[in-house]
């Protein structure tokens, strides 16, 4: 059995794959990983690939709960069926590189990889494998606390999308859901323009399904894949 890490700046996600299928997966809150323990133990885990953005104190809490053979994925200018174009490879996160590798292995590829999480992150892979560059915004809980940061008045609260809120709660859920879906849109058409066709847009990440939603009425091709950076750490591990 292998295990597959994902670590987040806000959660932990972890699958167990036997070669064929995802036998279990779950996720833990990354400010609560002392209390994370081993919620795969009840698996004949033998190996784990982990994709960690959360820094090195985060992997050292980590690493007594992963076996002995545990593999951290690093980016690399060429591998894995994807070409870096990052001028310094090792700068872009192990989370996207995962996305992508997981993107082109699964055959989406012509298409842009949207992780919403924390960060949101827009990726062009190319149909040859070639991440030419991508952008990072700020996610929905981080819009929100950015807001309630800086004025008196907008704090962070609940709210629903609407076609036009009436009231401040509904106005900054649905202006985030707008500004989120308006930045992956504006690339959207960039990729369709640098690749000459119109590209699927692949949605993951913790906030994925709300994104998705919002991306719907937009009528650009769209999919939403559960957990596409495990997907990719597994493809890794093969």
């Amino acid at each position: 059995m292998r295990l597959c890490v994902d670590v987040g700046n806000t959660r932990i996600k972890w699958g167990v794959h036997d070669g064929r299928r995802w036998r279990a997966r779950g996720a833990h809150l990354t400010a609560e990983v002392a209390s994370l323990g081993q919620p795969w133990a009840a698996f004949a885990v033998t190996a784990a690939v982990v994709a960690n953005v959360a820094g090195p104190t985060l992997a050292a809490a980590l690493a007594e709960a992963l076996p002995s053979d545990t593999q951290w994925l690093q980016t690399r200018a060429k591998g894995d069926g994807v070409t870096v174009g990052y001028a310094r490879p090792e700068q872009l996160g192990a989370d996207r590189y995962a996305a992508l590798i997981a993107a082109r292995a699964l055959g989406y590829a012509p298409c842009l990889v949207v992780l919403a999480g924390t960060a949101v992150t827009i990726d062009l892979l190319t149909a040859e494998g070639v991440f030419p560059g991508g952008v990072i915004v700020p996610g929905r809980q981080a819009m929100a606390q950015a807001l309630a940061g800086v004025t008196h008045a907008l704090t962070v609260a609940d709210g629903r999308v609407t076609e036009w809120p009436d009231n401040t709660a509904d106005a900054l859920e649905t202006g985030r859901a707008r500004a989120i879906a308006g930045a992956v849109m504006a690339q959207w058409w960039r990729a369709c323009a640098a690749c000459d066709a119109p590209l699927t847009v692949i949605v993951s990440g913790g906030d994925g399904a709300w994104l998705t939603r919002e991306m719907k009425a937009l009528s650009i091709p769209l999919r939403s894949v559960d957990d596409l950076v495990l997907e990719g750490l597994n493809k890794v591990a093969l």
